[in-house]
Parts: C-alpha cells; structure tokens; sequence
C-alpha cells in the first residue's frame, strides 16, 4: 500500500478522508497550521499529524493530498513538484479512490452530514455493508468507514460546482439554501440549475430522493421521468410523508417522533434520538433509499431509533438541572434560525444566551443582512466570538464589532450584546452556568471549545 500525505488534513473534509484511506491499509500522515477537534483521534489510529508545514513532512510520500483550501507556494507542495511526487487535491483523491463504488451522493445546501450518516447507520442495519464518507468531524459516529461492499455513501459538497464531476448511482437532496451564493453568479436559481444537472448525472438504475417540502426543488419535476423520483416531505402528495406527533427532552435524551406513511399507503410510528422537523426529514429520505436497496419497509423502520446521534446538532454538552449548554454547527443564517426556534419549543422557560463565532468572512459579508435578522429575534443575549478566518483574508468592514453594531441598530437591547474573545467568554459564563439559562454555542470553526468548558464528564 502507498504512503500518503495529507496536507490541511484538519480539514472537515479532509480528517474523514485520511481515515477511510487508513482503513484501506495505506500508511496516512499529514500536517496543519493549527490544532484541531480531530487530531487526537487520527493519532489514535496511527496516523501521524504535524501542527506545521515543512518539506521534511512528506520526505517519503508517494502521494500527496491537499485540501482546496491550501495555497500553491505550500512549502510540501512545492517539494513534491520538485521531486515528482504526485499530487492530488481533495476531489481529485476521491475520484480515484472511489472509482470502483456505487455512490450515492448526498447533497443540498444544508444537512448534508446528518443525511450521510443517518443513510450510512440504515444501511449498515439492513446488512448492506456501505463504505462512507461525512463531510464532519464527528466522535459519536464515525466520520468515514472502508467496506468491501460495493456501495459508498458520500457526502457531496455544493460550495463549488466541481461536483458535477461525480457520476452518482443515486442522489439524495436535502434543500437549497442561500449559502455559497457568490460561487453561482449570486443566483439562488443558478445553484439551483447546478443541482438539477447534478441529479441528472445518476445511474439510469438508480433514483433521486427529493425534499418534497422545498419550492426549487418541487419545481425539478417537470425536468425529470416519474419512475425516477421519490419524494418525501410532510405534503400528502409525498411518496413518504411524515407528520411531527412530539418532540421531548427526559433523561438528557432528545426524542423526536413521527408518524410516516408509505407508498402502499402503511402508517408508521417511529422515533429518532434527534430533535426536530429538519432531522427527521434526513431520516425519511435514508429511509426510502434503503428501502429501495434493501427491501422490507417493516425491517427498515426499526433502524430508525437507532440512527446515529450527531456532532454538534444541538448536542447537549452539560445540563446541571439548572441551566443546560448546547452545541451545534449553525454555519448559516437558516441553520441558526433552525436552532433557535428548536431551543425555544423544547425548554420555553430558560433565557437564551447565543455564543455564536461566524465562519469565514466571506459567508459573513454575504449573508450579512440574514445573520442580523435571525440573531435580533432569536435569543435573549448574544456574545459574537472573532470571526473563524478558515484561511481567509480579512475583509475590510467585515468582522464581529460591525455584525453587533448592526444588530443594534436593528432593535437589540446593546446591554444584552458583547464582542468577547473566547477566554472573555468562558470566564463571563462561569457567572451564568448556576442560573436558568440555556447556553448555545453556534459556527462551524472551534467555537466548540466553549461548550467544552462545560461538557459534562
């Protein structure tokens, strides 16, 4: 087997790929600038990391990865083009190390990783044996698994239209968001289009699992052949269509159940350890596909409570019968907004203090106006973290203190907003985590460490 080196290997991307390919047998290292959620557990498989880039790091490689995100004059990039060492970027990687699966794709703007691993978890049930790929780090379900099975599960980025590169045996979309907007001309209906080519790529004998419930995607009907379509959503005219019977929190477990209508016209009740409407959603589309390989409905639906629990979707970190912390991603204003109204339905009576840290100053400035909108009605108090650079240039005029002057202007109380560093922040919590609060930490970056602070042992 080869020894392969990952640059930017702390990347959400990244991390799941060096483990599956660990998993294959090669020999995996790789370097990043800075510390990262995941490292400990690519260590704990013998993958070595180094928090530098050096052109000693790759001395010995054969092949070299990297992540987009990495700049060309990269010191171990610029070694392994002097010495012939060949190199791949990320989606590169993936073509050839998947050019022998059946793919089923997992795409849309937002729940792409829930959808992933809720499919993975189903169709591991039904003894499909997948291989899989989750765009997340994750330690509650792994983020990437090697199989022998013919079948891999991937979750496939949108941010940039490379995608349409894939030939999917099946799709699975989730929604179409706003976000990565300036990668498709800032037209909504242009990623749109980019989705519906995409959809049109698949195998001939494989399907499309629609979010019924969404309007740009309720209009790819027309585009597409009936008998290759399945839609689900809460609308009757859904092939599987679901309504919300309660959501609870008892026992620091969250329970989401449903009742779920099948094509034969079968009702079903079932749960999933989730909160919310958006996530059974993502269960309903893994189902259906499953389903569809696996056969047996009435088998399928027991795989449904013991879908995985996911990473940062509102994970409660701490609850001390007083006052609760939780985590979640929230990388967009629609994600976020999502969160809030959960956190008000499920515990009404706690005040809501929202640690939100934005990611990129790109998403930043062009959802600027969104990001103002859903945090003036969503919580009680906000503290905005740094912006999470992710590698980008800052932009001028774009950073936390303008985002909480705006929301000011927009009607919030200034005396229940700061801009804190995140050592400010855990220290201000100290002060809070003893009264009926309900702490959520948002972003996608390493706002995560906050929650941790608290995380109960």
């Amino acid at each position: 087997m080869s020894k392969i080196f990952c640059i930017g290997i702390g990347g959400v991307g990244m991390t799941p790929l060096a483990i599956y390919l660990n998993q294959q047998g090669h020999q995996v290292a790789g370097s990043d600038l800075s510390d990262f959620r995941m490292r400990n557990a690519l260590e704990s498989k013998g993958i070595k990391v180094s928090l530098f880039h050096s052109s000693d790091n790759c001395k010995n490689a054969d092949l070299l990865l990297y992540s987009t995100a990495i700049p060309k004059d990269n010191p171990e990039i610029k070694y392994a083009i002097e010495n012939h060492i060949p190199i791949l970027n990320r989606l590169e990687a993936l073509r050839l190390f998947l050019k022998r699966k059946k793919i089923i794709a997992v795409t849309g703007s937002y729940g792409k990783s829930t959808t992933t691993a809720f499919t993975a978890s189903i169709l591991k049930y039904r003894g499909m044996n997948p291989s899989w790929l989750v765009g997340a780090d994750l330690f509650l379900f792994p983020p990437a698994e090697y199989n022998d099975s013919e079948w891999m599960v991937l979750e496939t980025d949108e941010s940039k239209p490379d995608f349409l590169e894939f030939d999917p045996y099946s799709v699975l979309l989730t929604n179409i968001g706003n976000d990565h907007l300036p990668n498709y001309n800032n037209s909504q209906e242009k990623l749109a289009n980019t989705f519906l080519q995409f959809i049109k790529r698949k195998n001939p004998a494989g399907k499309v699992y629609l979010n019924a419930d969404d309007p740009f995607i309720s209009s790819f009907q027309q585009e597409l052949d009936r008998k290759d379509y399945v839609l689900c959503g809460k609308t009757k005219e859904s092939d599987y269509s679901f309504q919300i019977v309660s959501t609870g929190y008892k026992n620091q477990k969250i329970k989401t159940v449903f009742d779920l209508t099948i094509p034969c016209g079968k009702t079903y009740k079932c749960e999933i350890p989730m909160l919310g409407e958006k996530n059974v959603l993502d269960a309903v589309l893994a189902f259906a596909l499953t389903v569809d390989l696996a056969g047996n409905a009435d088998q399928c639906i027991q795989g449904f409570p013991l879908m995985p629990v996911m990473d940062r979707r509102f994970e409660i970190c701490s609850d001390n019968g007083v006052s609760m912390v939780i985590d979640d991603e929230g990388d967009s204003p629609e994600v976020i907004y999502t969160v809030f109204e959960n956190a008000k339905k499920l515990f009404p009576n706690k005040k809501i203090i929202s640690i939100l840290q934005p990611h990129r100053y790109s998403r930043l400035k062009n959802l600027f106006q969104e990001y103002v909108r859903i945090m003036v009605q969503g919580p009680d108090e906000i503290i905005l973290l740094p912006v999470f650079s992710a590698g980008e240039e800052e932009i001028a005029g774009i950073n936390s203190e303008t985002l909480m002057k705006s929301i000011i202007e927009a009607g919030f109380s200034p005396n229940q907003i700061q801009s804190l560093s995140m050592d400010c922040t855990i220290h201000y919590l100290h002060t809070c985590i003893d009264k009926p609060y309900l702490i959520i930490t948002l972003g996608p970056g390493d706002v995560w460490k906050v929650a941790n602070a608290y995380r109960k042992p």
